[in-house]
């Protein structure tokens, strides 16, 4: 499957701000000999390191988020209760990563208030192409319909079907389905050239901008 990507703000942050680490290094000797302000210095040298904070802390978000999208795709429906065990997240926590995961485009992860699940909304009701039983050898005419709380089973022999195989065949589907919400979205009016001005000069501002503009 193609990487994940969530945000895409830490991916601008923690470059920017290691280049301006390195900025920040080679001007600081020469501020130094112009007998610059203490307060000066200070702010060249620490708004790197805000702005690399901030942008690994969002990244670690994602990469929390990206945990929660992968154990959703590969099983189809997770308990809510599981997944708070596992990944650590509060109910409140699940539902912002699900709206997070969402807005993406690529996926449409529903939760089942009822069940107390999580589960893939886009295989709820698809099919896949027809499979051949490893038991009986019989292939299925049509398309199989495949849901997340039904496994499915050879109509000749009624031989369920290896997970391996109806995983396989579901990743086969993820080209071929609508995209979730957040698709449809206006186009960003984020720019780069003000964000970066931004982190230099007053990085707060360059993190409300990124909101602001998306």
């Amino acid at each position: 499957m193609p990487p994940k990507d969530i945000y895409s703000l830490d991916n601008i942050l923690i470059p920017v701000g290691w280049a301006l680490s390195l900025l920040s290094m080679s001007l600081v000797g020469v501020l130094a000999v112009l007998d610059a302000s203490t307060l000066m210095i200070a702010a060249i040298i620490l708004s790197p390191v805000f702005i690399l904070i901030a942008g690994y802390v969002i990244r670690g978000l994602e990469k929390r988020y990206i945990a929660l999208w992968r154990i959703v795709e590969n099983r189809g429906e997770v308990g809510v209760r599981e997944l708070k065990h596992s990944l650590g997240f509060s109910a409140a926590a699940l539902k912002k990563g699900l709206r997070a995961i969402n807005a993406t485009g690529k996926a449409y992860l529903v939760w089942d208030d009822a069940n107390q699940t999580i589960e893939d909304g886009r295989l709820r009701y698809n099919t896949i192409p027809a499979l051949k039983c490893p038991q009986c050898g019989a292939t299925e005419k049509e398309r199989i319909a495949i849901e997340v709380n039904r496994h499915p089973s050879c109509r000749y022999c009624g031989a369920g079907y290896p997970a391996e195989l109806v995983a396989d065949a579901r990743r086969r589907l993820y080209g071929h389905v609508k995209p979730g919400p957040g698709a449809d979205d206006p186009p960003s009016r984020f720019k780069v050239a003000p964000f970066v001005l931004l982190c230099i000069f007053f990085w707060p501002g360059a993190i409300a901008y990124y909101f602001a503009t998306r």
